[in-house]
């Protein structure tokens, strides 16, 4: 049977949703997790030419959180009309579809870069 304190360290990931910050990560980073603003940008309007630039799979999800957001805001008017704080009350509303888009673009974008950091350094057997 494993000790509890190794499942723990192998297993344990916790998000803390913010009203300006969403903390993330594994329990092996005790009490400095990962932090974002909590915010997100809607690619909205974007002209063609614009779109062209843009990764298919980041337009097919239509929002971008966390580091990406400055690569796709384009003027001020973008931030006024697509960037979006959607715990700035603390609560979400149930029919606030933008803001649940949000935090769920969060949750993704947290449990993706927490897996793909834990990854970092890991040597793989078989690999040089």
């Amino acid at each position: 049977m494993i000790d509890e304190s190794k499942y723990k360290l192998n297993y344990v990931y916790a998000e803390d949703f913010g009203t300006g910050y969403f903390k993330y990560g594994p329990i092996t980073l005790r009490d400095k997790p990962y932090m974002i603003q909590s915010r997100g940008l809607f690619l909205r309007d974007l002209p063609e030419s614009i779109k062209l630039l843009v990764p298919r799979e980041v337009l097919e999800r239509g929002v971008v959180v966390g580091d990406d957001i400055p690569k796709y805001l384009s003027s001020i008017r973008d931030a006024i009309r697509n960037l979006r704080y959607p715990l700035k009350d603390g609560v979400i509303r149930k029919e606030d579809e933008d803001s649940w888009k949000i935090i769920k673009e969060l949750a993704r974008y947290g449990s993706h870069n927490s897996f793909q950091t834990s990854l970092e350094g890991l040597t793989l057997r078989g690999s040089s």
